[in-house]
């Protein structure tokens, strides 16, 4: 995913997000094979963007290979929520 097609992406999720006043959104980057630098960073602050205004938003689908990148690029994810899928999510809120 280059950074051009996840920001377009990440924008119109904040956009209906605020419209429906979601509380929680799972992001799901399974089938996404690389991100870019911008790309990462663009989903990192989607996600903060989100929590200010209210909505909960969990990355599932982290491979292996986007962990070591995300790693290496240095990118901060203690305060991203993430799981394996979004299965793992609904369990969870449902617990």
């Amino acid at each position: 995913m280059d950074s051009q097609r996840a920001e377009l992406l990440l924008k119109r999720l904040r956009e209906v997000v605020s419209a429906r006043r979601v509380r929680m959104v799972v992001i799901d980057v399974a089938g996404v094979p690389a991100f870019d630098t911008m790309a990462a960073q663009s989903l990192i602050q989607t996600v903060q963007a989100l929590r200010l205004i209210g909505c909960e938003a969990v990355i599932t689908g982290i491979s292996p290979a986007m962990a070591q990148a995300i790693t290496a690029l240095g990118i901060d994810m203690n305060t991203i929520a993430t799981a394996r899928s979004p299965q793992e999510v609904l369990v969870r809120a449902t617990v």
